[in-house]
C-alpha cells in the first residue's frame, strides 16, 4: 500500500461528493418529507441493495469460487458485537450505543467501491454488509430495545440483503448461469443503487444542517477506536488481501446508518438524538475520514 495522494485518485470521491451535493440540494430545495425519505430508503434497502449484493456475489463466486470474502462477513459482524460491548462498557445512551454499532456499510462505501474498484469493490462491500448489518438488525431490539430474542431473530430474518447475499452465493456457487434478460434486469437494478444512495444521504444532510454538535461524534470516535484496529488486524497480516482489504478499512471509517433512524423509532429511542448523531458523522467521515484512508490506501 502507498501513500500517494495525486489529483485523479480523487475523482471518483469528487463525484461521490457531486451526487451528496445534488441530493442536500434537492431536499432544500424540495423539503421532502419523513414519509417520502423513508420510502426511498426503504426502496433502496428492499430492492436495489439486495440487487447490487446478489449480482456482484454471484458473479464473484461464479468466477474465482473463493470463499475468503465471507472473512469480510465475519469482520463485519464482530465489528457490530465489538463496538456494542464497547458501548455498554462505557455506559452510553441507547441512542449513542445504536449508532455506534450500526454503520452506514452500504450506501457510501457502495459509491466509493464501485468509483475506484468496479464490481470487485461492490461485492466486497456487499460481504461486509451482509454480516455487519445484519448482526445490528439482530442485536439492536434485543440489548438496546428491551425486546425478546425472537423480536431480534424476526429483524434479522427480514432483513432483505440477506436474501441478496444467499441467493447470490448459492448460484455462484452452483455455477448455475441466469438467463440473459435475468442478468439484464439485475444489472439495471444494481447500477441504480450507488447514485440513489448518495443522493439519499445529501438529502438526509439537508434535513439536519444546523444541528451540528460535537458532542454527538463520541459514537463514531468509539467505532473508530474499535473497528479501524479490527480491521488492520486482519489487513496486516495479509488474511485480506486486494480489494478486500481496501474495503474492509474503508468500511472501517464509515458513519453511522440513516436507518438508525426508523430503528430508534421503533424502540422507542430519542430519534432527534440519532438524527443528530447520523448527520455529523456523515458529514466527519465523508469530509475527513474517508479521504484520509483512501489518501493511506494510495487510492
Amino acid at each position: 500500500m502507498h501513500c500517494v495522494i495525486t489529483p485523479p485518485v480523487f475523482q471518483p470521491l469528487a463525484q461521490v461528493y457531486l451526487l451528496l451535493g445534488a441530493g442536500a440540494a434537492y431536499g432544500a430545495l424540495r423539503k421532502p418529507g419523513e414519509d417520502e425519505v423513508a420510502f426511498t430508503e426503504k426502496l433502496l434497502l428492499d430492492v436495489l441493495l439486495p440487487a447490487v449484493i446478489l449480482s456482484s456475489i454471484r458473479a464473484r463466486l461464479l468466477e474465482t469460487g473463493d470463499l475468503r470474502a465471507f472473512a469480510l462477513t465475519l469482520l463485519g459482524a464482530a465489528t457490530s458485537i465489538l463496538v456494542l460491548s464497547a458501548a455498554a462498557a462505557a455506559r452510553f445512551t441507547r441512542e449513542e450505543a445504536l449508532t455506534a454499532m450500526y454503520a452506514n456499510t452500504g450506501y457510501i462505501p457502495l459509491g466509493i467501491a464501485q468509483a475506484l474498484w468496479g464490481e470487485a469493490g461492490v461485492s466486497a462491500v456487499g460481504f461486509y454488509v451482509a454480516g455487519n448489518n445484519l448482526t445490528a438488525n439482530l442485536l439492536a431490539p434485543v440489548v438496546l430495545g428491551g425486546r425478546g430474542l425472537r423480536e431480534g431473530l424476526r429483524r434479522a430474518a427480514l432483513f432483505p440483503p440477506l436474501y441478496g447475499l444467499l441467493t447470490g452465493a448459492a448460484l455462484g456457487l452452483a455455477r448455475l448461469p441466469l438467463p440473459t434478460w435475468a442478468e439484464g434486469f439485475l444489472h439495471s437494478l444494481a447500477s441504480a443503487a450507488a447514485p440513489l444512495a448518495m443522493i439519499v444521504v445529501g438529502i438526509e444532510f439537508s434535513r439536519t444542517w444546523g444541528k451540528l454538535d460535537p458532542r454527538d461524534l463520541k459514537p463514531y470516535a468509539l467505532r473508530l477506536l474499535v473497528a479501524v484496529p479490527l480491521a488492520a488486524l486482519l489487513v496486516v497480516p495479509g488474511a485480506l488481501k486486494g480489494v478486500d482489504a481496501r474495503v474492509a478499512l474503508l468500511e472501517s471509517v464509515m458513519p453511522s446508518a440513516a436507518s438508525c433512524v426508523p430503528v430508534a423509532r421503533r424502540l422507542s429511542l430519542d430519534t432527534a438524538k440519532v438524527s443528530r448523531v447520523v448527520f455529523v458523522t456523515t458529514l466527519v467521515s465523508t469530509t475527513i475520514s474517508a479521504p484520509l484512508m483512501l489518501a493511506l490506501l494510495g487510492q
